[in-house]
């Protein structure tokens, strides 16, 4: 696999993050091929195939997208009419051509097996502790942006409502206050209500449904972090002015059929590190798979 201290990388599908990763490869003197591309413009110095079987026989370490899947059936492609490639036909070719380093993001335990069902063992990229927390970053800066683009006022003295106090929900909190943004977190676990007291935000919890409605009403915009229902049907009542942007991953936290009927615009913003800062995304990629392949003794 190995020839000079430079590899064979192969890139399939994703979106801007995968591309800006393919450049750092190629710069540091490594070959890479990639396939399903969305944007062939951005690469220099790296192979552009067009068939992606091509492009697997050609590379050593295999690197996928993150999410590596959508459905849980296709390899993940910000190119439409590259959304029908099987997982399964490049777990395939993968075992047919002998790759040993297979790597991908947000791998659900169902493609695991699927992978294991061809003898091939996935690697996820984005479990490392310094990828989530600087991808968190990315999304909340994301985030940002797009509450600006959708709403018709200034973050300074707007009243926001973000839901969980993870990773993401921190920085975002953080991003409001220096906007002069007048923030409530809605939690569950005691010990988080008095984090986010101490933090000198206003905290509700999510039981307590006369609060919540209150604050959902006075809300310019509500940020969403917890792949549970938060907002239900208990504290959409009335109507309501506020953006709701969706951050968390699916089922997401809110009754869409009883928010529709509130006039509430939601915004659903998945992968947006990959919308808005695809470079410094396409790093920490790139600093996630070195430490992961330095455990193989792999140094890229």
């Amino acid at each position: 696999m190995k020839y000079g201290n430079k590899y064979k990388f192969t890139l399939l599908g994703g979106d801007r993050r995968l591309a800006s990763l393919a450049q750092m490869l190629a710069a540091r003197g490594h070959t890479v091929n990639t396939a399903l591309s969305v944007e062939d413009a951005f690469f220099v110095g790296v192979t552009v195939y067009s068939d992606y079987r091509a492009a697997i026989e050609a590379g050593d370490i295999l690197v996928l997208p993150m999410p590596i899947s959508k459905d849980g059936l296709h390899i993940s492609c910000s190119s439409a009419q590259n959304d029908k490639v099987l997982l399964s036909d490049v777990f395939d070719l993968a075992r047919k051509n002998n790759i040993k380093h297979i790597l991908g993001g947000h791998i659900s335990p169902q493609i695991c097996d699927l992978a294991k069902q061809y003898g091939i063992t996935l690697e996820d990229y984005s479990l490392s502790e310094v990828f989530l927390q600087k991808n968190a970053l990315a999304t909340a800066e994301g985030g940002i942006m797009i509450a600006m683009e959708n709403t018709d006022v200034t973050l300074k003295d707007s009243n926001v409502l973000v839901g969980g106090y993870g990773r993401i929900a921190k920085y975002i909190c953080e991003l409001l206050r220096a906007f002069g943004a007048h923030i409530t977190v809605v939690a569950r676990r005691d010990e988080v209500i008095s984090e986010i007291k101490d933090r000198g935000y206003s905290a509700v919890r999510v039981d307590e449904y006369g609060k919540l409605r209150e604050f959902m009403r006075d809300s310019d915009v509500i940020f969403n972090t917890v792949p549970a229902l938060i907002f239900g049907e208990r504290v959409l009542e009335g109507k309501s002015r506020a953006v709701y942007i969706e951050l968390a991953s699916c089922p997401g936290g809110i009754d869409l059929k009883e928010a529709r009927q509130t006039g509430m615009k939601i915004v659903f913003a998945p992968s947006l590190p990959g919308r808005y800062s695809s470079k410094s995304a396409g790093g920490y990629i790139f600093d996630a798979i070195n430490e992961l392949l330095s455990e193989r003794w792999i140094y890229i």
